[in-house]
């Protein structure tokens, strides 16, 4: 179907190696000629010249570009619009789909005719005709119908969204699948906690249950009923039945403690389940249910509810929510360890952040609906207004070790802002403010008047002259300074001395658009002000003392705007936004170059906190809906990843070419901390290459020594991490391919001290330590019978010492080529299945983990060289740029095991003796990019787009790390929401 359309053409043709690649990502499914049809049409579309080019598909996004493509534009074509058959739609879009109970993993499923009514056939049918579906069945055979490619079930829009919103409903489904199996096989009905989880997650989707599924739910519930009714009857009997419970102690104990055990892994699975309900709300308290889901038992969706709490929270520092509702406004002290915020509905909450971390939080009962919240730098002071009346309150505040406690509340008469308009400390714009010394109040009305109340007389202040009308309103570096910017339309930023009413205009001539981003540092001593007078955001920095200008900074951002500054206490450092996940230190000195961190990606253009933290370890705060988080920056050494980076000291460092920043030119090999602070640990100049995303470097398995390619051939290696050259030589240089390029050395370590090199088909043998040649090269094609064809096969360390393997995707199998005599050893030779594309025997020789066609990973028993059989599969599919897999250790019993990543997942598979396979399994909330694994896949590097970091698959350290960043433990109120089972202490160290 590919290729003999082509070869009919004149002048058209295949780009070498890309029908291959094309077969390979599709896979060999039943509905993929269909599918592979309109890749080609499209494909044929951005024909270059008659050619038909590796680097159109890649446009095209390879085979699952292509289908999203195609899909997107089905469902938008039949159902835009049409409401009614849309929800049809996506109630068939369920169906078509299962999820394993062992972590998430989503297949197709064959749907039969019986299943969906009328309508929704009608529509598989017509999903059938635009190639998405396969009908199976007819002429006397049941009908069916099931997605044409797995690959669909990631690649189409509407279905991956369906998924995401019928997550929990399908994690229920496909449990309440395994728990059916089961009771098949002589296991139990559904009971208690168990039943009660199914009849929640299922309450209004009966329909969307097989009829298998609904059978067994009735069953259970109909003998759930019968055994309380059996319970009551039972009870009256009790005190005859003593002697027989007596001589049944023993059992009874064994029976107790299984059902306990059941007991606690659905009350897991409850709390787990209830965390997506309160991601908005509370995300806070959403952390501690995951925390506390694990505590009680760690459940598959337990461990996945922490892994995407802390996945979402690893980056903050600290995290302050529970105010009882969405944020309306807040106010922080200066050094960021008090906070008072208000909530929509008027309720105040006040947070404190003590030395160690500890957190407390106290509901403050305020007589009435509180807006304007201010808080004094020194967070010994707050204010608030109440809706309603014309009285500023305000309350002097002390901190124990267990509490916040306030003063009586001391009443402003006629202080209240009379008409309402957004703002407080975080709100579009700043209309309250307290002096210094929190002995003043100044406020800006909407229509402009300011006043200045003064706490100890309660009285308002009368200045010598009329005031200018402001927006915005702040308190200078004294009593006596007011700052802010004037109610006209360029809104100029201004200092007013209180004493004479002398005004100062910080900036004379103003040339922007829009409203400009204004702060003013905590003491009042420095303000900036962020404008767009053409394509770049100009960040100008002044003193407020004597108006005069420190430094500016001009955005170097793509898309440059104005986002709103975060500023130090003093004002001497500005975190400036540049989106992206980029951020700049500006110092309040023109000599101070700016510093470069990354950091969160905060899109949002709202109201940011102060800058926090040490100028090595800045952190930047933001209001979200229902929480406040300090966001910990990252320095940036300025140092990209030119190849894909390698890991070292189990994650803490990593080795990588790298070159100027932005550039596309490597001429530095580097050992860089990952972790930390991000130090240079060794630097080699290298000869000068072009960025290469598929350039491998390779380390012995101790990582005390690194080989790298330069140029066409010659290979030098290096002690690690100072980056000693130890050794150079020269491999064979590779022959040019049909399309005459030139093919890449590949590297091998065998052991600590050899190494080997593939250059084409030829095989050389060296020592790394010294570069001298250890045995004769190896031409592959001579080994194989018929010759090897390049791109055909795969060399990789085969587990028994003097041999490489060769993987050989013509003969499907894996064969031993003695580096001593370059010969095949047939009796190490494994075939195995027609799909094999490569694949790793695990150091013992028994197993081994394949590539498949299709991009889908399969474990195989191989120890019976002659008949290997599978005996777990259907893993992916990978994508190579953003997978990774590997061996693990042999564990206590002797049993090998293997890792992979793909997707959302992380998979952990440990081989037991009887040949089954025990799946550790991790879902993240979205699909993620791996750029290299240490400690046998426990710790892993992630691209996060314009930095990496470094996750570590370790639940308890999740746990722990999400408690540190709340700073507390549930309490009584958060309590009585959650079942009873959960421990007491969820948080220790809170």
């Amino acid at each position: 179907m590919i290729t003999k359309p082509v070869e009919r053409l004149p002048a058209v043709s295949y780009e070498p190696g890309l029908v291959r690649r094309m077969l390979d990502d599709a896979g060999d499914e039943p509905g993929i000629l269909p599918l592979l049809g309109f890749v080609l049409e499209q494909l044929w579309e951005r024909q270059d010249g008659g050619h038909l080019r590796n680097a159109a598909y890649e446009e095209l996004g390879r085979v699952s570009g292509a289908l999203e493509q195609h899909a997107d534009e089905t469902w938008k074509r039949l159902f835009a619009g049409r409401q009614e058959r849309e929800r049809a739609a996506r109630r068939l879009l369920t169906r078509l789909v299962r999820m394993l109970p062992d972590g998430g993993i989503l297949l197709r499923r064959r749907l039969t005719r019986d299943e969906v009514d009328d309508q929704q056939w009608r529509i598989a049918t017509e999903l059938a005709e635009a190639r998405l579906l396969v009908l199976h069945g007819g002429e006397g055979e049941q009908e069916s119908a099931e997605l044409a490619h797995e690959a669909l079930i990631t690649a189409w829009p509407a279905l991956r969204d369906q998924v995401e919103k019928d997550r929990r409903f399908l994690a229920g489904q496909a449990e309440l699948e395994q728990d059916l199996r089961r009771h098949e096989r002589g296991g139990p009905l559904l009971t208690g906690a168990q039943l009660a989880a199914v009849e929640q997650w299922s309450a209004g989707r009966e329909g969307d249950l097989t009829e298998e599924q609904r059978r067994f739910i009735a069953m259970s519930q109909k003998r759930d009923r019968a055994d309380k009714r059996r319970g009551r009857l039972l009870r009256t009997a009790v005190a005859a039945a003593v002697a027989l419970i007596a001589g049944l102690a023993t059992f009874g104990v064994t029976q107790s403690q299984a059902t306990a055990e059941r007991e606690k892994e659905n009350t897991s699975r409850i709390l787990a389940s209830s965390i997506e309900g309160l991601l908005e709300s509370d995300p806070g308290l959403a952390a501690l249910a995951a925390v506390a889901a694990y505590r009680v038992a760690p459940t598959q969706e337990a461990v996945n509810a922490l892994l995407q709490r802390y996945e979402a929270l690893n980056d903050a520092a600290w995290m302050l929510s529970g105010f009882q509702g969405e944020i309306m406004n807040m106010a922080m002290s200066a050094d960021g360890s008090a906070l008072f915020g208000v909530s929509k509905g008027g309720r105040g909450t006040m947070f404190h952040r003590q030395a160690g971390g500890k957190v407390l939080r106290k509901h403050l009962g305020l007589p009435g609906n509180a807006t304007f919240p201010l808080i004094s730098g020194d967070a010994r002071r707050i204010a608030y207004t109440l809706d309603g009346s014309d009285s500023m309150y305000w309350h002097d505040v002390r901190y124990t070790e267990r509490d916040i406690v306030l003063g009586p509340a001391q009443r402003l008469p006629g202080a209240a802002l009379r008409k309402f308009t957004l703002g407080g400390r975080d709100g579009g714009h700043n209309v309250v403010s307290f002096s210094p010394g929190a002995r003043r109040i100044a406020t800006a009305a909407f229509e402009g008047q300011v006043r200045v109340w003064d706490l100890v007389t309660r009285r308002l202040q009368n200045p010598p002259k009329r005031l200018p009308k402001l927006r915005q309103v702040w308190f200078g570096p004294d009593e006596h300074t007011l700052v802010g910017t004037l109610l006209t339309d360029d809104e100029p930023l201004v200092r007013i001395d209180l004493r004479t009413g002398a005004v100062w205009k910080f900036e004379r001539d103003v040339h922007a658009l829009l409203s400009p981003r204004v702060d003013i540092s905590a003491d009042g001593s420095v303000a900036v002000v962020c404008r767009k007078p053409a394509e770049k955001a100009v960040y100008r920095v002044f003193r407020v003392a004597d108006g005069r200008e420190l430094t500016r900074y001009v955005s170097t951002a793509r898309y440059s705007v104005c986002h709103d500054p975060a500023m130090s206490a003093t004002g001497d450092r500005i975190a400036v936004n540049e989106g992206s996940g980029t951020w700049v230190i500006v110092g309040d000195r023109a000599s101070t170059p700016p510093q470069r961190f990354t950091g969160p990606d905060i899109t949002s253009i709202g109201k940011m906190g102060p800058l926090l933290g040490t100028p090595e370890e800045p952190v930047v705060v933001q209001r979200g809906q229902a929480d406040v988080r300090g966001w910990r920056l990252h320095g940036d050494a300025g140092l990209g990843a030119f190849n894909p980076p390698v890991l070292l000291r189990g994650g803490q460092a990593a080795v990588f070419r790298t070159g100027k920043r932005g550039g596309k030119i490597a001429d530095r090999l580097v050992v860089a901390e990952v972790e930390g602070k991000g130090r240079t640990l060794g630097s080699a100049p290298i000869p000068p290459v072009p960025s290469d995303a598929n350039h491998l470097l390779a380390t012995n398995r101790s990582q005390t020594l690194v080989a790298d390619v330069s140029g066409s051939n010659k290979i030098t290696v290096y002690t690690l991490p100072d980056l000693r050259e130890v050794s150079t030589f020269t491999a064979r240089l590779p022959s040019r391919d049909s399309t005459g390029s030139q093919p890449e050395v590949n590297l091998v370590f065998l052991s600590d001290d050899e190494i080997v090199t593939v250059s084409g088909t030829v095989v050389e043998h060296w020592n790394a330590r010294d570069g001298r040649r250890i045995s004769e090269p190896i031409d592959l094609r001579g080994v194989f019978k018929g010759g090897l064809a390049l791109n055909d096969f795969q060399v990789l360390r085969h587990y028994k010492p003097g041999y490489i393997q060769v993987a050989h995707r013509t003969s499907h199998s894996l064969h031993a080529v003695s580096l001593a005599t370059g010969k095949e050893e047939p009796n190490l030779r494994i075939r195995l299945g027609d799909d094999m594309v490569t694949a790793m025997v695990e150091p013992s020789g028994r197993y081994a983990m394949v590539l498949t066609r299709g991009s889908v990973i399969e474990l195989w028993a191989v120890a019976d060289r002659q008949n290997p059989r599978k005996i777990y599969g259907g893993l992916g599919p990978l994508a190579p740029e953003s997978s990774q897999v590997g061996r693990m250790e042999e564990d206590g019993d002797g049993n090998p095991g293997f890792f992979l990543t793909f997707g959302r997942f992380v998979h952990f598979l440990r081989l037991t003796g009887s040949g089954e396979v025990n799946v550790e399994a991790y879902s993240f909330s979205g699909q993620q990019k791996f750029m290299a694994s240490a400690d046998e896949g426990r710790t892993l590097l992630r691209d996060r787009g314009e930095f990496a970091d470094v996750l570590r698959v370790d639940p308890e350290l999740w746990a722990s790390r999400l408690c540190a960043i709340l700073g507390r433990d549930l309490d009584a109120e958060e309590r009585r929401g959650l079942p009873r089972d959960v421990p007491e202490t969820v948080c220790p160290s809170a």
